[in-house]
């Protein structure tokens, strides 16, 4: 049988008291599956693709192509700049990463945010600045959302100044999922 990830809620009533002697050497290791925090991360070194912002204080999906991290556990990389939860239960998700940014012309505004599943998470959003044509900024990301099984989380940038495009040069976006 294979290993199932179960509700707290679940576990709870199978664990109650265990007075009937009814737990199970597999509802242990579903116990056990369910408490490994589920992971996931990509990233981007050197990239040269610029996001192209074709209307001002519109968001845009991070333009390059990303590497999956060494390893994914219950998360996949289906797409450049996705990564997508794969697991049976919710999991609450701590999003942490950074991006270093880089702009073409001077003085440029902008904001760089996490989407998922094409919308975007409150609190996420963080404004910068790109003072020097081609001088890098380093920005953090940090998120926190509910995951349910097949929700997905990317990375969109905008700019507050003027239609000119944006490229994140690096990029980490790391994900982890713990049962609640």
């Amino acid at each position: 049988m294979a290993d199932t990830a179960r509700t707290i809620a679940d576990l709870l009533v199978l664990f109650a008291d265990n007075t009937s002697g009814d737990v199970s050497e597999q509802d242990t290791r579903d116990l056990i599956v369910t408490f490994v925090q589920a992971f996931g991360s990509m990233y981007m070194e050197s990239n040269a693709t610029a996001t192209p912002i074709a209307v001002l204080g519109t968001w845009y999906k991070i333009a390059g192509t990303t590497t999956a991290g060494i390893s994914l556990y219950d998360f996949t990389m289906p797409a450049n700049n996705r990564l997508t939860y794969s697991d049976t239960i919710t999991r609450h998700a701590h999003i942490l990463g950074f991006a270093t940014i880089t702009s073409g012309s001077n003085n440029q505004v902008g904001e760089i945010a996490v989407f998922k599943n094409g919308v975007i998470v409150p609190g996420s959003v963080v404004e910068f600045k790109c003072l020097s044509a081609g001088d890098p900024i380093t920005v953090p990301i940090v998120a926190e959302t509910n995951m349910a099984p097949t929700d997905y989380v990317e990375a969109f940038i905008l700019n507050e100044t003027a239609a000119n495009d944006m490229t994140v040069e690096y990029f980490k976006l790391r994900v982890e999922g713990n049962v609640h």
